[in-house]
């Protein structure tokens, strides 16, 4: 044993001899926990687990250095599918006392199974979302949570219990017995279940037969072994050599101490008139008293306190509406800030979440990846970006649509050549699509449209060539076009030949787009 005073190896001694320090009353500490402990291991080897949690609780009271009792309570807790509050027991009793400690053995048995600790974690957070789900009225949602727990973690008793008390909440009362038929053998005395029993038998009329709850019990017992000694060796029982501290010696003869009789007074009788007489001057004197002295006297101190504390409260008053105001002015400039923070935040954000979207285009651009590149950059504000971001975007956006155009407008015009007009159709408006102002490609895909005898298509590619370049010869053309194939001649004799010539003779024509024309007015303005 530690003296506690001085922290010394006092052994069974009564006087610590290091500080001289009388051990009596722990010494008979460490017995009753010893006691205690005792008692617990008894519960718990016939399997009564709350109460064996009860009696180790009262012995860590007594001794919280009593190692064996800590590590006995987290075997129970952890039999009852506690696991965290067994590894706290454990951990508590490894850090009293390191070494030769069997607690480091429970928590090396336990944390080797990292995929069983994970799942009873797991189990854990489930049964309070599942208690909360009960506190919300979400019963059938809680009905479901509560079987999956009970099924990953056949152990943890409380949530059997919560199970069963959703049963009877909705009346399913059969459902509970069996539930709490499957609790019973882990903790055959738990209060809780017995009462949950009795509510169930009152109500169905049905006796439960509670000594077959306990069968498999008693048959692990007679092969010397319960499911908590599984994994785990359990503590040996402390030899407790003194219960004198326990009982009183009632045996001892009683010290008679004789004291020396007090006699009264002698008393004289005195005539009742003069009593009564004496009352009534008494009684008179008592009122003036009280009339003209005393009454006044707390009239006045009631008025004087009262007058002090209604200045009192006014001040207060006075004080507590100023400080309010700091407080409110406080709170708005506190609402404010918050708000231009939150703003700032969210610019942040959105400035970050484009500069990423930058980087990975320009990853997917190294890759030669060009449509994931375009893909990444779809909806990004510009705005955010700095002058050198921007030039990278700019490049990527630029570059990527340049080969993009040449290759769909290589893979159109080898279609075209060919005269197979619906590949040439798809490619040749993919190539406008990336590069709208390119003649060429507006030119050979109304054509296309025009050789393939697609009618309506034709006209309005032919149309858009119009809008696109009025008053010159390239519109002249079109306009003719779309006249003919109005009448319903698509010209099949002006062939591929003739359609390249055309095309080459119309990008030689100088010519502004609307919207060229439009910029050069206003530079000139």
């Amino acid at each position: 044993m530690i003296c506690m005073n001085c922290g010394a190896e006092a052994g069974s001694e009564s006087v610590c001899s290091n500080c001289g320090w009388d051990l009596n009353v722990q010494n008979k500490a460490v017995q009753l926990s010893n006691m205690y402990y005792n008692q617990g291991l008894d519960k718990a080897q016939i399997r009564d687990m709350s109460g064996a949690i009860d009696l180790l609780e009262r012995s860590l009271k007594f001794n919280k250095r009593n190692i064996d009792a800590r590590n006995l309570l987290g075997l129970v807790y952890f039999e009852t599918g506690e696991v965290v509050a067994a590894l706290s027991e454990w951990i508590i009793s490894k850090n009293i006392m390191p070494e030769d400690n069997i607690a480091s053995e429970y928590i090396d048995r336990v944390q080797a199974n990292p995929n069983r600790l994970e799942t009873i974690q797991q189990t854990i957070k489930r049964y309070n979302r599942a208690l909360n789900a009960c506190r919300a009225g979400e019963y059938d949602v809680a009905v479901i949570m509560l079987k999956k727990v009970v099924a990953a973690n056949p152990k943890l008793i409380k949530a059997y219990y919560l199970l069963s008390l959703l049963y009877m909440k909705q009346g399913d009362y059969e459902k509970a017995r069996k539930v709490l038929k499957k609790a019973a053998p882990i903790d055959r005395t738990n209060a809780t279940s017995l009462r949950f029993f009795k509510e169930i038998d009152e109500q169905t009329g049905t006796t439960t037969d509670r000594e077959s709850l306990t069968k498999g019990v008693v048959k692990e017992k007679r092969k010397g072994i319960y499911k908590i000694l599984d994994h785990f060796k359990l503590p040996e029982k402390k030899v407790v050599t003194d219960y004198s501290y326990m009982t009183k010696n009632w045996d001892d003869e009683e010290k008679i101490i004789t004291e020396p009789v007090i006699q009264p007074v002698a008393f004289h009788q005195v005539p009742a008139f003069l009593s009564l007489l004496n009352m009534i001057i008494g009684i008179v004197l008592g009122a003036l008293v009280v009339g003209v002295i005393v009454i006044p006297s707390i009239n006045r101190n009631l008025s004087r306190d009262a007058e002090t504390k209604v200045a009192q409260y006014s001040s207060a008053m006075v004080t507590q509406n100023e400080h309010i105001k700091e407080l409110e002015s406080k709170i708005e400039e506190y609402d404010s800030m918050v708000d231009s923070g939150n703003m700032q935040i969210s610019e942040a954000s959105k400035a970050i979440e484009y500069y990423e979207k930058l980087l990975n285009a320009y990853i997917a651009y190294a890759a030669q990846n060009y449509d994931l590149a375009l893909e990444t950059l779809q909806g990004v504000d510009t705005s955010v970006y700095s002058e050198n971001a921007l030039n990278i975007y700019n490049g990527i956006v630029s570059d990527i649509n340049s080969k993009q155009y040449e290759s769909y407008n290589a893979q159109a015009m080898e279609a075209f050549q060919r005269g197979d007009y619906k590949d040439a159709i798809t490619y040749f408006a993919a190539a406008k699509n990336v590069n709208p102002d390119s003649y060429s490609a507006c030119a050979y895909l109304a054509h296309s449209y025009r050789l393939n005898q697609q009618s309506s298509e034709a006209i309005n590619a032919f149309q858009d060539i119009v809008n696109k370049y009025p008053n010159t010869e390239r519109a002249a053309k079109a306009s003719e076009y779309i006249t003919n194939i109005q009448k319903g001649n698509f010209s099949p004799e002006i062939g591929i030949a003739q359609v390249n010539q055309e095309v080459a003779v119309g990008e030689l024509e100088n010519v502004d787009t609307p919207e060229t024309a439009d910029a050069q007015q206003t530079q000139q303005q």
